[in-house]
């Protein structure tokens, strides 16, 4: 059971809900640079919540089904479709051996993730089968995906598999198409609104600069990358010049550097740096940021530590009802 990779697209890769536990040792958390569209993807064919999907960054890739097999597509980034048929996002497709899904331009987010019911197989790099490109280690041998590589499956354990299955309208050829879907945590058409903490280097800068950081849309520009996302936009003024020792940073953090600009740091973060950190992305909006595109505007909101902290429980509970719903729709068939 097999996906077989025509075209690889832009940067293609094999990712998890990352690498927890070793930022000690100097490895990065890396994983899905959205993980909420992650999640949603493998609960809707059936996967637990960390399953490996496949990250797609904006379009250009191609996959060719050597199975029959129950996928969901989430994110942004890119439009599917198989032959004239465009695939709905945030919801169950099948479809048979032998199906191209093309992977084409899209107006909004930045990447997309497909999720194969039974999940991924990929070797396992302390615990985690997430691709981390810098020292190539994870994934498919720590590398971006390549023409003609074929990406091995897992067939479904879970008999909720079977059920989705059986709920798949075939009136389109060889897609079917589950009647129902669910809307994903952030919408990601809408202007990017970001909600921020003071960072422990806040004071460190002057009072207009510190205004700045909400009053000002930014923009991430084409250098951005997994590991952090420069940002156009004013350059940032410091009141204190003393050196930082290098400290814990992580993805989320804003840095700002020797010249004045912005970086938040993503997915790939290192685990240390010497920049003053300005502010702190709330965990709950990560994935709105990595969703940004380059050139596309992102505003910053000051947010507290206890907003923060609620905001995040929210959305546990909204994908643990989310999980409840999918497992009565598909237990009541």
């Amino acid at each position: 059971m097999s996906l077989r990779v025509i075209r690889p697209g832009f940067l293609s890769t094999l990712q998890d809900a990352g690498r927890w536990g070793y930022q000690s040792q100097g490895v990065p958390v890396s994983g899905a640079m959205d993980r909420d569209a992650m999640t949603l993807a493998n609960l809707l064919v059936g996967n637990p919540e960390d399953g490996v999907v496949i990250e797609m960054a904006l379009h250009g890739a191609e996959l060719e089904a050597e199975t029959d097999m129950l996928i969901a597509l989430s994110g942004g980034g890119s439009a599917a479709y198989v032959g004239e048929a465009r695939l709905q996002f945030d919801r169950p497709f099948g479809i048979r051996k032998g199906t191209i899904i093309k992977f084409l331009p899209s107006s909004f987010g930045r990447f997309t993730y497909l999720a194969v019911a039974g999940g991924i197989e990929a070797p396992r790099v302390m615990n985690s089968c997430a691709t981390y490109l810098p020292s190539r280690f994870g994934g498919l041998e720590g590398r971006t995906l390549q023409r003609d590589d074929r990406i091995t499956l897992r067939p479904p354990v879970h008999a909720a598999a079977e059920k989705i299955w059986k709920l798949l309208r075939w009136d389109r050829g060889p897609v079917g198409e589950a009647y129902w879907g669910r809307s994903p945590y952030h919408k990601l058409y809408l202007p990017k609104v970001v909600r921020v903490l003071e960072g422990p280097e806040w004071h460190w800068f002057a009072e207009a600069s510190r205004g700045q950081l909400f009053g000002t849309g930014f923009r991430p520009t084409a250098d951005s990358n997994r590991m952090g996302y420069r940002l156009q936009g004013p350059a940032f003024e410091r009141v204190h010049t003393g050196e930082l020792i290098s400290t814990a940073v992580g993805a989320g953090t804003i840095q700002c550097l020797p010249n004045g600009a912005l970086v938040v740091l993503m997915a790939d973060s290192q685990t240390t740096g010497g920049y003053p950190r300005i502010g702190q992305v709330a965990a709950v909006d990560l994935s709105l940021c990595a969703q940004t595109r380059t050139q596309e505007a992102l505003f910053f909101k000051p947010i507290s530590l206890a907003e923060a902290e609620t905001l995040l429980l929210k959305r546990e509970r909204w994908f643990q009802s989310l999980k409840h719903g999918l497992d009565s729709q598909i237990h009541g068939v």
